[in-house]
């Protein structure tokens, strides 16, 4: 299939991103690229600087810049279909109908690409769809050139997606990144890590907590020092009911170069989410970033990260007690082998994770299939 078929990601927002959408996004079409096909991003938007070997091409741009701009109030609530509808016929309009495999996280787009016979679709999925979006699922479920991409088997048997044309895509690792990571383990410093973003799903991230941590963590050991990357300092000197402790590096966001060097030097990675609905079926890249880099990862006790970790991985602490996470730390920190244990049972879990196994699952899986409808 390789020699005559183009492999497309659409993403319907800014794009590069140093959202896990961006990194996901970015990295599974290297992968793709790696394995022989002629690959590309399609984008309305133009994002943070992100190398890539991959090319983005710009459509919808104009159109895309006018509806965020509009200020009337049926088009604000409609615009984001608007567009996708728009986003589709464009795509059309360039490439055509014939040979392309079309691979995006948005259902509603999944469907109208697959209307088009010809073209073969990737739907990944990374958390229960809203419920328009279920209804277009029950329709997507059906459709003959449509692979679809859950991203944990927790989500696949809730939306009671079937094997026969379906493959779980986590989250993943750059395959050179982890191999990195692998040659510093002997570095490490005595430093714990937070990465991501200030706001997720609607949830504002507790920042305090973290403080409120730091603070005793320097009483207790004060050669420790903690990171927060990807939230600018003023949202942290806000958020904290304190001073920021005088151990706390508010780093803000990083190139990924930057990010790499940062986690393979540290220790310890916190996962700090509650148990909402919103987070139940989610895997956060941090997770598998974090098991990659060879860190003791410490995870709040939720559904969703029971769902991918256990006790032999991890230390899970109960998220609304301070001193549950208090001594989640300090048991990892006065037991370096304990803390040592965890981090390489979590590192040989993230071994297969690799977005070049994700991308040749779901592509040999697309073979599969083109082969079985060739012979009906």
């Amino acid at each position: 299939m390789k020699n005559n078929t183009i492999v497309l990601f659409p993403v319907l927002s800014r794009y590069p991103t140093e959202k896990a959408f961006g990194i996901t996004t970015r990295f599974t079409a290297e992968a793709v690229q790696s394995l022989g096909y002629e690959t590309y991003i399609l984008a309305p938007k133009r994002g943070f600087k992100l190398e890539s070997t991959v090319s983005t091409i710009m459509i919808g741009e104009r159109f895309h810049n006018k509806l965020l701009n509009n200020k009337i109030k049926i088009l604000v609530n409609l615009r984001f279909s608007i567009f996708q509808i728009h986003f589709y016929f464009s795509i059309l309009k360039k490439y055509g109908v014939k040979n392309k495999i079309f691979w995006t996280r948005d259902i509603f787009l999944s469907f109208l690409l697959s209307l088009q016979k010809s073209n073969s679709v990737v739907c990944e999925i990374h958390r229960t769809p809203s419920a328009m979006n279920r209804s277009i699922l029950y329709f997507l479920k059906n459709k003959k050139n449509v692979i679809l991409a859950p991203i944990t088997a927790t989500l696949k048997g809730k939306l009671r997606i079937s094997d026969i044309r379906s493959e779980i895509a986590p989250m993943a690792i750059n395959r050179k990144e982890r191999e990195n990571y692998l040659e510093h383990i002997k570095f490490k410093k005595n430093k714990i890590i937070y990465l991501g973003n200030y706001i997720s799903g609607g949830h504002q991230l507790d920042l305090d907590k973290i403080n409120k941590l730091a603070i005793e963590i320097d009483k207790l050991y004060p050669d420790w020092k903690f990171e927060i990357i990807g939230i600018d300092r003023a949202v942290v000197e806000a958020s904290c009911q304190e001073e920021v402790s005088s151990n706390v590096n508010v780093i803000g966001r990083l190139s990924r170069e930057l990010l790499i060097e940062n986690l393979k030097h540290a220790k310890i990675g916190l996962v700090i989410y509650p148990n909402y609905d919103y987070f139940v079926d989610s895997f956060p890249i941090k997770i598998v970033e974090y098991a990659a880099a060879h860190l003791s990862i410490i995870a709040s006790d939720t559904i969703a990260h029971r769902n991918l970790l256990n006790s032999s991985m991890c230390e899970f602490f109960t998220y609304e007690s301070a001193s549950s996470l208090l001594l989640a730390v300090t048991k990892i920190i006065g037991d370096p082998k304990y803390g040592n244990e965890i981090s390489r049972n979590a590192f040989n879990w993230s071994k297969e994770l690799t977005y070049e196994n994700r991308a040749k699952k779901i592509l040999h899986l697309l073979d599969k299939i083109s082969a079985v409808d060739l012979k009906q």
